[in-house]
């Protein structure tokens, strides 16, 4: 878990340099807020849509659009059944690093943003 939790950190923060070098040319406190709040928001955004997904919040809507739409036939019950839900789907996704890192580089742009405030 401390590995992925670094991994991201070290990725997030690597973003943001590539972001501050391509977009702003130079590196400043003021391009390092700007690019840091973009990486962080991304971060998570991400995070907190897939842990609500893996709630179960939205299987039965996406279940029934499924349905729907399947256009190869109409599906009979046990098709129904045997398909997977999107929590279970979407359960792979280990949420809690990504969320640590994206707070972690939210902060960093606050401190950041403080600095340059004062």
């Amino acid at each position: 878990m401390k590995k992925m939790f670094l991994v991201s950190m070290i990725i997030g923060y690597g973003l943001s340099l590539f972001i501050i070098l391509l977009y702003y040319r130079e590196v400043s406190l003021l391009s390092f807020i700007n690019a840091t709040f973009f990486v962080g928001g991304a971060y998570l955004f991400f995070s907190l849509t897939v842990y609500i997904l893996s709630t179960g919040f939205f299987d039965i809507v996406s279940n029934s659009f499924r349905r729907v739409f399947s256009f190869s036939k109409p599906m009979n019950k046990e098709e129904a059944e045997e398909m997977r839900s999107l929590s279970e789907a979407i359960s792979i996704v280990q949420v809690k690093p990504i969320l640590q890192s994206g707070i972690v580089i939210v902060g960093s742009m606050g401190i950041a943003l403080i600095i340059y405030y004062l």
